[in-house]
């Protein structure tokens, strides 16, 4: 992380004499000891994570701008860039796709959870038919235990009869 909000929302980016301070950096301080940056923590008061102490986001060690022989105030080392290469692209892609996978399965499993609560809540809905190789309608009928239609104007509506279900 790189980059800090203050209390408006504004995204404020750590600086340190015109240089943005990324993690990986090697900063050394007014008496010349050096720390790098661990990381960059936005919510934090003093953000920036060093192997040994924090910092604002200007590299003071103290929140008040009296200078401090331990404010950080020159870059000795940057961070090298990543060249993107193939082998790159492939691993991000790999870890991307892992991601996506991961959500896909959370995903499937709730719907089979609710697809296998559904089934117990509403069983008398579901038939085995395993056995059968073909089915047309009226064997599914017969399956539902449907005995005659019921005779209403406009509407197609069957009872269910008394009848065991076929199996």
């Amino acid at each position: 992380m790189s980059s800090s909000k203050n209390v408006s929302g504004v995204v404020v980016k750590p600086v340190i004499n015109g240089i943005e301070v990324k993690v990986g950096q090697v900063w050394a301080d007014m008496a010349n000891n050096r720390v790098t940056i661990l990381d960059i923590i936005s919510s934090d008061r003093y953000p920036l994570k060093t192997n040994g102490s924090s910092y604002t986001l200007t590299g003071h060690i103290y929140n008040y701008d009296d200078p401090s022989d331990c404010d950080l105030v020159t870059l000795i080392k940057d961070v090298e860039p990543t060249v993107p290469t193939v082998e790159n692209a492939v691993q991000q892609l790999t870890q991307e796709f892992g991601k996506l996978n991961d959500n896909l399965d959370a995903v499937y499993n709730a719907r089979e959870a609710y697809v296998s609560n559904q089934d117990k809540k509403h069983s008398h809905y579901f038939k085995d038919v395993s056995h059968i190789d073909t089915i047309d309608i009226y064997r599914v009928l017969q399956l539902y235990n449907v005995t005659k239609p019921m005779q209403t104007p406009n509407t197609a509506e069957y009872s269910l009869g008394d009848r065991a279900p076929l199996s």
